[in-house]
């Protein structure tokens, strides 16, 4: 008995000292955590999230991070693993906060919670979290922003000052939904050259903002807010 008790205590601390003397390795990508938002520029959060698929991104996919790929003759992008993940345009966003507000979202407003309601899409663990913690969209009239300006057009939503709204997007067309306050002129965007969009600024997740560049205009002083990532899953994308 005594022989066997050796043994075990034997294999048990071989094993011990194989975990502790086996080297970890760590590649360092953007990944959610549970302590709160991470905070970027439109541009940083562009780059990262696209970083995400890429090798020794988060998913750890061997995919591309360009945000610059063009399909094919047969509408597909060349060597594709069928996933795309980037940062959430404002009409992605605006599908989201449309959908908790419809008979298959949440009964009450998001950010109301009094209930017993968590504050979610539909209120409950099996919607998105939500929260008024302002955070960008893929968005906006940015010509002077090099790595959105320049990004292709699935994965960011062109304004102007006279095209200040796309269907589906919950801005104008959802205007003062949920205490978002009063209603909004059409011509809100002022600029054509530094408005970004800001959704869940105040009031409620239908809430949004133009927010410019601060200092000089070339994209990289913006205000950090928080942002999404939407992955896309399909065959050639």
């Amino acid at each position: 008995m005594k022989s066997k008790e050796k043994l075990l205590t034997l294999v048990a601390g071989g094993a011990l000292l194989i975990i502790l003397l086996t080297p970890t390795i760590s590649n360092a990508a953007l990944q959610a955590n549970g302590n709160g938002s991470s905070t970027k520029s439109i541009d940083g959060w562009m780059s990262s999230i696209r970083a995400m698929e890429a090798q020794g991104g988060t998913l750890g996919l061997n995919g591309s991070s360009s945000l610059n790929q063009v399909p094919g003759a047969d509408g597909k992008v060349a060597n594709s693993n069928n996933l795309d993940i980037h940062m959430q345009k404002n009409t992605e966003y605006g599908a989201m906060v449309i959908l908790s507000a419809s008979n298959y979202g949440k009964s009450t407003p998001v950010h109301k919670t009094d209930d017993g309601s968590l504050s979610t899409t539909t209120g409950n663990k099996s919607g998105v979290y939500m929260s008024l913690n302002k955070e960008w969209v893929a968005a906006g009239t940015r010509s002077e922003s090099t790595t959105y300006k320049n990004a292709n057009l699935k994965y960011r939503n062109p304004y102007t000052t006279t095209k200040s709204s796309l269907s589906g997007d919950a801005t104008i067309e959802c205007s003062g939904w949920h205490n978002t306050g009063t209603s909004v002129p059409a011509t809100w965007l002022k600029y054509n050259y530094a408005n970004g969009f800001v959704r869940a600024y105040s009031g409620s997740i239908f809430s949004f903002k133009g927010d410019t560049s601060q200092g000089t205009m070339n994209g990289t002083l913006d205000e950090p807010w928080a942002s999404r990532a939407v992955i896309v899953i399909g065959n050639g994308i």
